[in-house]
C-alpha cells in the first residue's frame, strides 16, 4: 500500500478531488511527489483517464535508467525528458500518482517570472524539448497537450552556471494517445513483404487521431478543423512554447474563442515589437517552420533536430541523441518564484465550440475512435471549472457534440 511505503511530510497543492503532497519513501529516504486523487465522486471516462496516464508514463520510462540513489531527492529525471512515475496504487477509494519531485516547478512560472528567454536559453529549451518528444513520438505516444505548464524544471545540479537551463520532464499524459512503437510499426511493415534482393523501406506512417482535446492557445489548426491528426499536432505546440518562452507572449492571443481559433487556423502571428529585434533570423525561421498551418510542410521532430538553429547547439555543447539511451549534460537556471501573468486571463461564459467552428466553416464533426480523447480527462488542480483564451491555460476535449464544451474541469 501507499500508507506501508510511503509518508507524507507536505501538501504542495490542492484541488477539487486531488492533492498533491511531497512524501518520504520510508526504505530509502528519498523524496518524491505523490498526486493522491479521491475516486469515489469521478466519472468512469475520469476514472479510466487516470489509469491511461499511468499506463502511457509507464510505457515511456521502460527503458530509462534508475535514478541515482546519491541524487534522488533531487528528483533528477531520466535522460528521456519524461516525468519519471516511481510508484502507481489504487484502492476503492484513492489513485496513488508517485513521481520524481520537480522542485523548479513549471516551465510557465519560470517564464514569466523571468519575464522571457534569451536566445540561448531559448535554444536549450528547444533541444531538449525537442529530445524528449522525439523519444516520445518513437515509442508510440503523441502528447497532444504540449504546454508550458505540462512542462518540469529539475533543481540546478550544478552551481557553477545558474544561468544554463536545467533537465526538464514533460508531464501530464490524460490526454495521451498510446499508439506502436517506431520499432513495432518496422517490424509490421517489413513481415511478411520482403523478397530477395529488395529493398526494405522504414519510413515510418504516422497513425491518424480524432477527437478534439488540448489547450486552445497551444492547440494545432487540424484540431480546430475537426479533421484527423497525428503526432504533428505536437510539434505545432513546440512552436508556440518556443514563441512564448522568447517573446513573453503567446503567438495567438485574442479576447474571445472565435477570433483565436481563427488566428490559430490561418497561422495569423507575426514577430513583432522590439523583443523580436534583438533575435535572430535562423530562431524566427526555426519557429515559422513548427507554426505551418498544414501538418504535411510543417517540421517534424526529426527534421527540426536536424534544423542549422539546433544544430548549432547539439554540435556546440556535444548534446547526444536521446534514442541511443546516453545522457545529456547537466545544465542549470535560476531560482522561481510564483508570478501571475496577464497572458492568463480568465473569462466567464463559455460558448459551444461547435457553434464558433460551424461559423468559422468547419462543417466536420469527428467522432470516438481508439485516438479520441477521454472525455473529462483532464489534470488540473483548481476547484474552479474556466475558460482562457489569452494564455491558455485552460483545457478542452469532446467530439464535437454540443455537450462537450471548451472548459476545463478540475478533477
Amino acid at each position: 500500500t501507499f500508507e506501508g511505503r510511503y509518508v507524507l511530510i507536505k501538501q504542495i497543492n490542492k484541488g477539487r478531488s486531488s492533492t498533491i503532497w511531497e512524501c518520504l519513501d520510508r526504505v530509502s529516504g528519498l523524496r518524491y511527489v505523490v498526486k493522491i486523487i479521491d475516486r469515489r465522486n469521478l466519472t468512469a471516462e475520469k476514472d479510466q483517464s487516470v489509469y491511461t496516464e499511468a499506463r502511457v508514463l509507464s510505457h515511456l520510462n521502460q527503458k530509462t535508467e534508475t535514478i541515482d540513489e546519491g541524487r534522488g531527492d533531487l528528483g533528477r529525471p531520466s535522460d528521456t525528458g519524461i516525468l519519471r512515475l516511481v510508484n502507481f496504487f489504487d484502492d476503492t477509494t484513492h489513485f496513488y500518482i508517485v513521481t520524481n519531485y520537480m522542485v523548479s516547478g513549471d516551465l510557465f512560472t519560470n517564464i514569466t517570472t523571468k519575464r522571457c528567454y534569451t536566445e540561448d536559453e531559448a535554444q536549450l529549451l528547444a533541444v531538449k524539448l525537442l529530445e524528449a518528444v522525439q523519444y516520445m513520438h518513437r515509442k508510440g505516444v503523441v502528447h497532444r497537450d504540449l504546454t508550458a505548464d505540462n512542462i518540469f524544471l529539475s533543481e540546478s545540479l550544478s552551481k557553477t552556471d545558474p544561468n544554463l537551463l536545467q533537465h526538464i520532464a514533460i508531464a501530464n499524459f490524460r490526454l495521451a494517445s498510446l499508439r506502436n512503437s517506431e520499432e513495432e510499426n518496422r517490424k509490421k511493415r517489413t513481415k511478411g513483404h520482403r523478397r530477395a534482393g529488395s529493398r526494405v523501406s522504414f519510413e515510418i506512417s504516422r497513425p491518424k487521431l480524432n477527437g478534439m482535446c488540448g489547450t486552445p492557445s497551444y492547440v494545432a489548426p487540424e484540431v480546430l478543423q475537426g479533421v484527423p491528426y497525428d503526432s504533428q499536432v505536437d510539434m505545432w505546440s513546440i512552436g508556440v512554447i518556443l514563441y512564448y518562452a522568447i517573446a513573453g507572449y503567446m503567438p495567438f492571443e485574442a479576447k474571445a474563442k472565435k477570433p483565436l481559433y481563427k488566428r490559430i487556423t490561418e497561422g495569423d502571428y507575426g514577430f513583432h515589437g522590439q523583443k523580436w529585434t534583438h533575435v535572430s533570423r535562423g530562431a524566427k525561421q526555426f519557429i515559422s517552420k513548427l507554426l505551418k498551418v498544414d501538418p504535411t510542410i510543417r517540421h517534424t521532430v526529426d527534421q527540426a533536430l536536424n534544423h542549422p538553429w539546433i544544430e548549432e547547439v547539439r554540435i556546440q555543447d556535444d548534446l547526444p541523441d536521446p534514442s541511443k539511451g546516453t545522457a545529456t549534460k547537466d545544465n542549470a537556471s535560476n531560482d522561481i518564484s510564483t508570478h501571475h501573468s496577464k497572458a492568463h486571463k480568465r473569462m466567464g461564459s463559455l460558448q459551444s465550440l461547435k457553434g464558433v467552428l460551424r461559423k468559422m466553416g468547419t462543417k466536420k464533426n469527428v467522432k470516438g475512435s481508439d485516438g479520441s480523447c477521454q472525455k473529462d480527462a483532464q489534470n488540473r488542480d483548481d476547484d474552479e471549472t474556466y475558460y482562457v483564451v489569452s494564455g491558455g491555460t485552460s483545457k478542452w476535449h469532446g467530439n464535437g457534440n454540443e455537450s462537450d464544451l471548451p472548459r476545463t474541469i478540475a478533477i
